[in-house]
């Protein structure tokens, strides 16, 4: 079924418009068709004459909002609400999404063949609410932030119909600044004209225990949301963390998120090797900052090239299957007052944590003197075992 509404130019002249897309004349007969212009204008075409001749179209200057129920909204030029796309049929549910940051709109539903769209300009505020700005009037969207693919999604619902949700997806990709430690998150979206801007996520970036993902999080109405980067992770032997983010396409084959590198100085952060690995952004001035980020695996001994090392081991899933990473902890073993420990730096500060039970030593040299350890009288002993590994 396809629903109509009566729409006024300036002169008064009334026009019978359907959703999907038609002009009808008196006598209900498609007479023409209808959509929006650059300037989110209605543009009424007629068909043409009898004798071939098309008519001018007719131009209708409107505005379009959604309301405080997440529905969307035509108004007139004195901006009262002609028409509301989720109430004017109950057999019809509007769909909308965006391409090229610009709204689209199906009046009839996913599967409808009309659609139009409506340029303007898009914000996301520290509530996580997403606002649309066309021609000078704003609306305010209330969802929710979050997808499992990357992907900068942002689900709504009508909030007379919980069932009927729509999300919108922005094609773009993902950026981070990191200001005297602290790390901010961006999105740079892509718009009409090939040109980008950006949404500044007030959220925070953890990385996600047990996958090892990176992951935007934030709390709204006593839950928490967020936006999994799918990637890889890497972390080199000073801590400097390497995050791929991977390309992501959607099903009609374009790109909606690019392949993106970040690259993260840390430190060591704790004072033992015990549970996950915490590692502290560095400031501006290369001191630990307090923005965390805590890796999920367990500790290791490594045979480094000069010497036993203390490493750690995670996983990831990776198109399908598990890959485990093992890296090397920079530091050195020392013995000292009859104990055993790690030595590393932290910001040119040498830091020592007891290995204790998690190193096992024996008398003699051996033949790999990357497993020696030279005590204080001189006595050397051998590394046999770390970290659950036996040498």
């Amino acid at each position: 079924m396809n629903s109509s509404f009566k729409i006024k130019d300036g002169s008064g002249k009334s026009f019978n418009l359907t959703t999907n897309g038609k002009l009808l004349n008196e006598a209900g007969e498609i007479a023409g068709a209808w959509t929006t212009g650059t300037n989110n204008q209605i543009l009424i075409q007629g068909n043409p004459d009898t004798s071939g001749n098309i008519p001018s179209p007719v131009q209708i200057p409107v505005f379009w909002r959604f309301n405080e129920k997440n529905q969307f909204c035509l108004l007139d030029r004195n901006q009262a609400v002609m028409l509301n796309f989720n109430t004017f049929d109950q057999d019809l549910f509007p769909n909308y999404e965006v391409r090229d940051a610009r709204l689209r709109i199906r009046p009839e539903g996913k599967g409808g063949d009309f659609e139009f769209f409506i340029g303007g300009d898009w914000s996301l505020n520290d509530q996580h609410l997403l606002t649309f700005t066309a021609n000078g009037i704003a609306s305010t969207l209330d969802g929710i932030l979050a997808d499992n693919n990357s992907r900068f999604t942002y689900r709504f619902f009508d909030k007379d119909l919980a069932e009927i949700s729509n999300r919108l997806t922005f094609a773009g990709r993902w950026d981070k600044e990191v200001v005297d430690g602290e790390l901010h998150l961006r999105f740079f979206y892509k718009s009409a004209g090939s040109t980008e801007k950006v949404f500044e996520l007030p959220g925070k970036m953890v990385v996600e225990r047990g996958t090892n993902q990176f992951r935007y999080v934030y709390n709204k109405e006593n839950s928490t949301f967020g936006i999994t980067l799918l990637g890889f992770l890497k972390v080199s032997e000073n801590f400097e963390i390497t995050y791929v983010i991977d390309n992501q396409q959607s099903n009609e084959g374009g790109q909606l998120v690019e392949k993106t590198t970040f690259v993260l100085q840390a430190v060591f952060h704790g004072n033992q090797f015990d549970g996950d690995l915490t590692l502290a952004l560095t400031k501006n001035n290369n001191e630990p900052g307090n923005y965390l980020l805590s890796l999920t695996g367990e500790y290791t001994g490594i045979m480094g090239q000069t010497q036993v090392m203390v490493g750690f081991k995670f996983s990831q899933v990776r198109n399908g299957q598990k890959v485990t990473t093992k890296v090397g902890i920079g530091g050195s073993i020392l013995w000292k007052n009859g104990q055993v420990f790690y030595q590393l730096s932290v910001n040119q500060n040498q830091i020592e944590l007891m290995l204790g039970l998690h190193i096992k030593l024996s008398d003699g040299a051996s033949a790999d003197a990357r497993l020696n350890l030279q005590t204080v009288n001189g006595q050397v002993k051998s590394i046999s075992f770390l970290f659950n590994v036996t040498f």
